[in-house]
Formats: C-alpha cells, structure tokens, sequence
C-alpha cells in the first residue's frame, strides 16, 4: 500500500499549489485517482502531517466523510504556516 501511495503521491506533486476543492478535485482526476481513501492519504501526506487535530472518531463518520475534512483542512491551509 505505501508503494502505492508514493507513486500516487508523484503524480500529484502540484497538490500544495492547490487552493480551491475544484483544483484539488481536477488534480486527482487527471491522475486517475478516485479512491476517497487513496485521497485522503495523499492530502495528509501533502500537508506533511501525523494527524489532524479535531478529527471525529473513524468509527463515527463513512470514509467520504473523513476524506471531506482532510480536504477542508487542506483548503484551509494553516499547515502551510509549519515551515514545512
């Protein structure tokens, strides 16, 4: 799986130059990438962090749920104050 990731992640290297979901969501599909899980592990990888602070339980919320608020904290783009 992380292979798999990696070389997804390569494909989408613009990512951090994203702003907007319409960007975000182009990127993606102009890489053949679909899966929520797949995206969502590629925001998390893009914002270079461990965890998202306030995140609801996995348990609580579907995988496209999780996926929306990756997205929502990759648009909101505070990680890109870490200096990263």
């Amino acid at each position: 799986m992380k292979e798999m990731l990696d070389s997804a992640f390569k494909g989408v290297d613009q990512l951090p130059r994203c702003t907007t979901r319409e960007q975000v969501e182009k990127l993606f599909a102009d890489n053949g990438i679909a899966d929520v899980y797949m995206k969502r592990e590629i925001l998390i990888k893009a914002m270079q962090v461990e965890e998202t602070f306030n995140t609801p339980a996995n348990d609580a919320i579907s995988p496209e749920q999780e996926y929306e608020y990756e997205l929502e904290s990759f648009l909101i783009g505070s990680w890109r104050f870490l200096g990263i």
